[in-house]
């Protein structure tokens, strides 16, 4: 079946080469893959309200413990945003050959 032309242009939608899918998908893991390292070498290295000085005293990393999910919210229900997270990938996933 014939995708149906762009209403805006008039043209024929474009369909994303592999390629282009291939690199969402290793930006998504390469950013992934920082933060569990970072997370990783925050919990090795720190206490728990310990502040590392980056830039002085304008910037500083502060190990603070989040028992929660977004904001503290959600204390035991990490599960709902795990859930929503995946949920989002599949939508991305399934959207990102529309990708123009």
């Amino acid at each position: 079946m014939a995708e149906a032309p762009d209403a805006a242009t008039g043209a024929a939608p474009r369909r994303v080469s592999l390629r282009t899918i291939a690199l969402l998908v290793t930006v998504a893991a390469v950013v992934y893959a920082i933060d569990q390292v970072s997370k990783h070498l925050v919990v090795a290295h720190l206490r728990p309200g310990e502040a590392v000085r980056v830039l002085g005293d304008l910037v500083r990393f502060r190990f603070v413990d989040n028992s929660g999910a977004a904001f503290s919210l959600g204390v035991g229900m990490t599960w709902i945003f795990t859930i929503i997270a995946v949920g989002v990938a599949v939508v991305i996933v399934l959207f990102a050959r529309r990708i123009r």
